[in-house]
């Protein structure tokens, strides 16, 4: 999804306002589970090498102007790790949710659903999808003595404009629209 995307500008800039408590380890558990990370692999180096979590310098405290204090470096999640893992990603990413809407008609001005999806981007996905498929017409088919229920997209076609719109999406831009 965003990870494999190669192209993770802003998807890799710190959100230093950020900690690591901001990420839910059971959903960094099963996509390290899922990438066959070994078990005692270092979550944190992990999430790093694939642009979730960066470290930021932490200026020592009391320290006077001109020593040469220590470098403290302290781990943060980054836009694509709230993205992925966080507890609740628009709290620190305010416009990364998604906008269902469904028209009544042919104009925009007529009865619509909207519902404003949040969380993390495969949470957006299943939602997205289910909001899409029960907003669908359906209907059905009479093959020989069967009858088989249609809907007006292909369900798999469905799924992949929704991935693709949202790993596609460029999360710098705030604002809906």
């Amino acid at each position: 999804l965003l990870l494999e995307r190669g192209d993770r500008g802003y998807e890799e800039m710190a959100m230093p306002d950020a900690t690591l408590e901001d990420l839910n380890p059971r959903r960094i558990e099963r996509y390290l589970t899922r990438i066959g990370a070994a078990p005692d692999a270092d979550a944190v180096q992990m999430l790093a090498s694939r642009g979730c979590v960066t470290f930021v310098r932490e200026e020592a405290e009391n320290a006077p102007e001109d020593a040469e204090a220590p470098v403290a470096r302290r781990a943060v999640p980054t836009v694509a790790g709230l993205l992925l893992f966080g507890r609740n990603p628009q709290r620190f990413l305010r416009s990364a949710e998604l906008i269902c809407v469904r028209y009544m008609g042919v104009s925009m001005s007529d009865e619509f659903v909207r519902q404003e999806i949040v969380g993390t981007l495969p949470e957006k996905i299943q939602q997205a999808e289910t909001f899409i498929t029960t907003n669908m017409r359906r209907g059905m088919r009479i093959t020989g003595m069967a009858r088989q229920e249609t809907t007006e997209y292909p369900l798999a076609v469905v799924r992949e404009a929704i991935v693709n719109a949202i790993a596609h999406r460029d999360y710098s831009q705030h604002g809906e629209g």
